[in-house]
C-alpha cells in the first residue's frame, strides 16, 4: 500500500518533486534575486578622501638664475614621470608595508616647475600621512633616480573633512537601498511560494504518491455563503467520510483487524472532529464503534461528546492504572451504536498512578476489542511522543489526518514517517479540508 516509504528527516526527492508544477516560477525568483544582489554590489561605494598638494622641484635645493624655463620644465616632466613609474610606486608601497589601498598620481602645472601630487585613501589622515611621506622617500632617493634635486611642498594639503565621492555615495544610496530591498522580497516571495506548494493538498498527493488518500471537502462555516451552499458542501463532506469508512472497514475485514489509530501532526487539523464523524459514519454501517481518547492533554472527545451524554467520574487513566475496566469509563451515545472512553483527568504532578506502559494499553486494546466492532484511538497531535508510539503499537491501522496550510514545513513527512515504521500498517493520509 505504501512502497519503499521509510525517508528519514527531510526529503529532498518529495520537495523537488512538490515544487515540480512551479518550478518555473522557483527559477524565476531565485534568477530575480541574485542579479538584483549583483547589481546592487557594484553600486557599493566606500569612502574616499583626497589630498592634494604642490611641490617645486628644485634642481640643486635652490632655483639656478642661469636656468631656463624650458629646463625647469623638462626637469618637472622628468621628476613626475620617475614619480609615476611601476618601479618608484612599487618601492614606496613596500616601504608603508601595510595593505592600505592608496592612489597616488602627479602631474606638472604648465609652464612651471611645480607638480601636483594627489593622494586617495579612505581615511583622511592615513591620506595626509601618506602624502608627506611620498615627498620625503623621493628626496631620499633622488641621487639615485635624477641625479640631483628635491621637492619642496609649495602649497601644503589641508586634512579633508568629507569623503571625495560624497556626492556619489548619497546619490546610489537611494539606488541601493531599493535593489537590496527588492532583493530580500524577492527572497521572502519565493520562501512564500515554497511554502504555499508545499502545504495544498495536491502538493501533499504528489509528495506521497504511493500512500492511500482520503480527500474531505471543507465544511462551510458559520453564515458564510449561501443555506444550500453550505448544505450542499456539508453533503459532499458527509459523503466523502461515508465512502472513506466503507473502505476502512473492507480493509479491517481483509486483515481481520479491529482498531485504526488516528493522529495528526499539529493542532487545529480537526482529528477530533474526524474521528466523531467516522464514528458516525462506521455506526450507521451497522458496526459498533468504541472512540478512545487517548489524548491526555486536550480532551478534545470530551468536549465534543460531553452534550450527548453524562462524563463518567473515571477516565481512561484509571482503566490504563487498573483501577477499573474500559466498561466502566464507556459511554454511550444517546441514539447512536458508538460508545466513548474519556481520557480523564491528567494529573501533571507525575504521580506514579497516572503512569501507564505498553502492557497496560495492550491489556486495555484487548477489553475494547471485545467491547465493539471497531476501535478508533484518537491520540491528538503525534510530535513522536513515546506515548503515540505505544498506541500505534497496539493498532491494526494507522491514519494520519493532515489539513494543508495549518501543519509547519515538513511536518507531514515526519508524521508519515513515524507511522510508517510503526507496528501498525499505515492506512493513509487524510486531507481534511481540500
Amino acid at each position: 500500500m505504501f512502497n519503499d516509504f521509510r525517508w528519514g528527516g527531510i526529503s529532498v526527492r518529495g520537495l523537488i518533486r512538490t515544487l515540480l508544477p512551479d518550478v518555473w516560477m522557483s527559477v524565476a525568483m531565485m534568477i530575480i534575486t541574485y542579479l538584483a544582489v549583483g547589481a546592487a554590489g557594484t553600486l557599493m561605494y566606500s569612502p574616499e578622501y583626497e589630498v592634494v598638494g604642490v611641490v617645486a622641484v628644485y634642481p640643486d635645493d635652490k632655483m639656478a638664475a642661469a636656468d631656463s624655463s624650458a629646463d625647469r620644465m623638462d626637469t618637472a616632466a622628468t621628476v613626475s614621470g620617475v614619480l609615476s613609474g611601476e618601479a618608484f610606486q612599487s618601492g614606496f608601497k613596500e616601504l608603508l608595508d601595510d595593505s592600505e589601498e592608496r592612489t597616488i598620481s602627479s602631474s606638472c602645472l604648465s609652464n612651471t616647475n611645480l607638480l601636483t601630487i594627489k593622494v586617495v585613501s579612505t581615511s583622511a589622515k592615513d591620506a595626509c600621512d601618506t602624502y608627506h611621506a611620498f615627498i620625503e622617500y623621493y628626496n631620499n632617493e633622488a641621487a639615485y633616480l635624477t641625479g640631483n634635486g628635491i621637492l619642496n611642498v609649495v602649497v601644503p594639503p589641508e586634512i579633508p573633512l568629507e569623503p571625495s565621492n560624497s556626492s556619489e555615495i548619497l546619490n546610489y544610496r537611494l539606488l541601493l537601498t531599493l535593489f537590496m530591498g527588492f532583493a530580500v522580497l524577492a527572497f521572502l516571495a519565493f520562501l512564500y511560494v515554497v511554502s504555499k506548494t508545499y502545504k495544498t493538498a495536491g502538493s501533499v498527493q504528489r509528495q506521497y504518491k504511493d500512500a492511500r488518500f482520503f480527500l474531505i471537502p471543507e465544511a462551510p462555516a458559520g453564515k458564510l455563503g449561501s443555506a444550500a451552499r453550505r448544505k450542499k458542501m456539508q453533503g459532499q463532506r458527509t459523503a466523502a467520510i461515508r465512502k472513506m469508512a466503507e473502505e476502512l472497514r473492507q480493509m479491517l475485514r481483509a486483515r481481520d483487524g479491529k482498531s485504526v489509530l488516528i493522529t495528526s501532526s499539529s493542532k487545529n487539523e480537526g482529528t477530533e472532529e474526524f474521528v466523531c464523524a467516522l464514528g458516525d459514519e462506521l455506526a450507521s454501517l451497522g458496526r459498533t464503534v468504541l472512540l478512545i481518547e487517548a489524548d491526555f492533554e486536550n480532551t478534545g472527545l470530551s468536549a465534543r461528546r460531553k452534550d450527548e451524554a453524562d462524563l463518567p467520574e473515571q477516565g481512561l487513566l484509571d482503566a490504563l492504572g487498573g483501577r477499573c475496566s474500559v466498561k466502566d469509563v464507556c459511554v454511550r451515545n444517546t441514539g447512536k451504536n458508538i460508545l466513548t472512553a474519556y481520557a480523564g483527568v491528567l494529573n501533571e504532578s507525575g504521580d506514579e498512578q497516572y503512569r501507564y506502559t505498553p502492557d497496560d494499553v495492550k491489556r486495555v486494546m484487548e477489553e475494547a476489542k471485545n467491547l465493539a466492532d471497531i476501535v478508533l484511538v484518537s491520540s491528538g497531535v503525534w510530535g513522536g511522543a513515546e506515548d503515540g508510539r505505544i498506541w500505534n503499537s497496539e493498532s491494526d491501522y494507522s491514519l494520519a489526518v493532515c489539513a494543508p496550510g495549518k501543519a509547519g514545513f515538513f511536518a507531514e513527512d515526519r508524521l508519515i514517517t513515524d507511522l510508517s515504521k510503526g507496528r501498525s500498517e499505515f492506512a493513509g493520509i487524510v486531507l481534511n479540508g481540500v
